[in-house]
């Protein structure tokens, strides 16, 4: 399965090739990820070293998604007391897209790989960044190599990642951002998080 738009084509760039290149959205309440709330995207890495895909954290709040040397896809969760990190127990194949969407339900964490829950993991209540969403880059400027694709977030509900996987909905009740990036930074949820 593909996705329907790589990030992003002329306007941006369409890889992360190791600088610190970074789409950075609109830091407002409704793209700050709380608990109870749903986050997904598809990454495809085309390196094995460590790569930062999603970052959203301001000191020891917020979360952070990343693939580490030989593919293992890991979480970071800031409970504002500090920054924990969460093996998913999930390998990312360099140059194959891959899809994963969290719901973040304190004190677990319910994660879907590639359209199918298979595994909630104990964590902690997510404290709220005060900044705003990187994708492809975060404020400690680590390398990330790879491509980002329909970058969703849904506030109060646990999302059916399985639909988005199968069916590529475009909107749905819920939807507080997306950025599909199908030729366009732009959110297209029609909540202006651009």
């Amino acid at each position: 399965l593909i996705p329907s738009g790589l990030f992003a084509v002329n306007t941006f760039t369409g890889s992360f090739t190791g600088s610190t290149q970074a789409f950075t959205a609109a830091d407002s309440a409704t793209t700050r990820v709380n608990d109870g709330d749903s986050f997904g995207f598809w990454f495809q890495p085309t390196n094995t070293t460590q790569n930062f895909f999603i970052r959203q954290r301001t000191n020891e709040s917020g979360f952070g998604v990343d693939v580490l040397t030989a593919g293992a896809v890991r979480l970071g969760l800031g409970e504002g007391i500090g920054f924990d990190f969460f093996n998913t127990n999930f390998t990312a194949q360099t140059n194959e897209w891959n899809h994963i969407g969290f719901y973040f339900n304190s004190p677990n964490i319910k994660i879907y790989w590639n359209g199918i829950s298979t595994t909630t993991i104990a964590g902690s209540a997510i404290d709220p960044a005060l900044s705003a969403l990187g994708i492809g880059s975060d404020n400690l400027l680590e390398t990330r190599i790879g491509y980002v694709d329909d970058v969703r977030y849904y506030q109060a509900q646990d999302h059916d990642w399985g639909l988005d996987y199968n069916c590529r909905l475009t909107s749905e009740a819920g939807l507080a951002a997306h950025w599909n990036l199908d030729n366009s930074l732009a959110d297209s949820s029609g909540n202006g998080n651009n």
